[in-house]
């Protein structure tokens, strides 16, 4: 029987290979995307409590130093949460990046791969079929002897 040969199985393995790195940047970027969400989410939890310590400071009798503080640590943080807004947008850009090269490399993979099945499966059915053939040509020469041997002691 001869061995099935697939003859764009150095494109299989390429693509399949792209994929996997594909799959590999995309989680990459989903861990970064998730990590500057995260850093956003610090940032405006922070700027909470900085608006919830000032208005305990307004609550009471109030010093204009510390006003000035807490003023300049919101401006502050509104600033980084602006920048850090910016982050989120440009991980998530590249989130989408990779999404698309994922589904590309996907794409071109599952071609090659549907090939290399249906070539699979016709190489299968075509060594199935020679083996019948041979199955068949021994059992009609069996056959024919057995008939001959018959008809040689029938007539002896």
């Amino acid at each position: 029987m001869r061995k099935f040969v697939f003859r764009l199985e150095t494109l299989r393995r390429f693509r399949a290979a792209r994929e996997k790195t594909a799959r590999r940047e995309y989680a990459e970027a989903k861990a970064a995307y998730e990590a500057e969400l995260e850093r956003l989410q610090i940032l405006m939890h922070e700027e909470g409590r900085g608006r919830g310590s000032l208005k305990a400071e307004l609550s009471g009798p109030c010093r204009p130093e510390r006003l000035t503080a807490h003023q300049e640590f919101l401006a502050c943080k509104a600033l980084q949460i602006e920048g850090q807004r910016l982050r989120v947008l440009e991980a998530y850009e590249e989130l989408e990046r990779k999404r698309a090269e994922l589904a590309e490399a996907s794409k071109e993979h599952k071609v090659v791969e549907r090939l290399h099945d249906r070539q699979k499966d016709r190489h299968d059915f075509e060594v199935l079929a020679e083996e019948q053939k041979v199955m068949d040509e021994v059992a009609g020469t069996r056959f024919i002897s057995d008939r001959s041997d018959e008809a040689e002691r029938g007539i002896a």
